[in-house]
């Protein structure tokens, strides 16, 4: 592997100047100074050059490397849009960035994980995780940034705002003349995102308000619920003027096949607004009236928040992201 000295060498200058090159340090405000630092370049290039990250470490008391705690599977279609705009901020800033799964690390004892163990980790972002890695991030992590997660403080969060988005879904049907409105979301469980719930007060609060009756379908988790709710859902489709309002897509994609098996259609038959979207949604079902959130803007914004806290503030004030909402073609019949 070629060294800082070898380049050098070839180049002409000193070992300092080829280091400051290198490490996007060097002044090249002179056509002079930018010929010799494209020269280095390219020389680097050619010999195969590769930055000693262990060195550098040492060397400049640094790692230039943090994390992401994510909940669960590395596939989830809410949390990876968000980790794809904080790995772009974060690379822009020169900072490798490692994806670390809750399920992965120890419940019983978080710190028994390689990446949370060793402390090498400069900063790192906490998405919606079990409590006891919650609680061992508290503690141990000087610099970290809550994303999407139940810690709700001033300081160091950022996260949607759920109550408004449901509360804005809901208000948009009843604008359209609607008079029957179901909710479909799911039921409370232990230490469930909060959003299950501020999507259930967001609509509650909002046709209390306007006095419009609505029926409630909060689903668990078993495929059989889902078999005999289907029924259920039709039914009240056939008491016409009514609007569907899900907690999100998937539960959209749902109401739209149980009422299928009758022959219903959004936007014919019934309205069907959605207060979450996945990113798949823009090109898989642009026609779904919902509320949107660009996830990796907010990726991008919580790394912005962690470039300010490795930039010696203590604290950063907390952001919270309001939706956009997309008309579509399923809400109006």
């Amino acid at each position: 592997m070629a060294t800082l000295k070898e380049i050098a060498e070839l180049s002409k200058v000193s070992v300092n100047t080829v280091s400051r090159i290198l490490n996007g340090k060097n002044k090249e405000n002179w056509p002079s100074t930018a010929d010799r630092a494209e020269r280095v370049r390219k020389i680097a290039k050619e010999l195969g050059y590769r930055p000693n990250a262990a060195a550098r470490a040492m060397r400049c008391k640094s790692t230039k490397h943090v994390g992401v705690i994510m909940s669960g599977a590395y596939t989830s279609p809410y949390e990876f849009p968000v980790i794809i705009g904080i790995n772009e901020q974060m690379q822009e800033s020169g900072y490798t960035l490692s994806v670390i799964s809750a399920s992965e690390l120890p419940q019983d004892d978080p710190e028994k994980g390689v990446a949370l163990g060793e402390r090498f980790l400069e900063g790192i972002f906490i998405m919606h995780v079990p409590e006891k890695i919650r609680e061992y991030a508290e503690d141990s992590a000087p610099r970290r940034i809550w994303i999407d997660s139940s810690i709700r403080k001033g300081t160091n969060c950022i996260y949607r705002n759920e109550y408004a988005c449901a509360s804005a879904a809901t208000q948009q049907v009843i604008d359209l003349g609607y008079k029957n409105l179901v909710f479909v979301g799911n039921r409370e469980w232990e230490d469930c995102h909060p959003s299950v719930m501020d999507k259930l007060r967001g609509m509650r609060d909002t046709t209390t308000k306007s006095n419009i009756r609505h029926e409630e379908f909060l689903l668990g988790f078993e495929p059989e619920e889902y078999c005999e709710k289907a029924g259920d859902l039709s039914n009240l489709i056939r008491k016409g003027n009514t609007a569907i309002i899900t907690s999100d897509q998937s539960l959209a994609e749902w109401c739209v096949n149980a009422a299928a098996l009758e022959g219903f259609c959004p936007g014919r038959d019934f309205g069907l607004a959605s207060c979450s979207e996945r990113n798949d949604c823009r090109t898989k079902w642009p026609w779904l009236s919902r509320m949107s959130f660009d996830r990796i803007e907010l990726g991008r914004l919580a790394a912005k928040m962690m470039m300010e806290l490795l930039g010696g503030k203590k604290k950063v004030s907390s952001v919270i992201i309001e939706g956009d909402w997309i008309p579509g073609k399923t809400a109006k019949v």
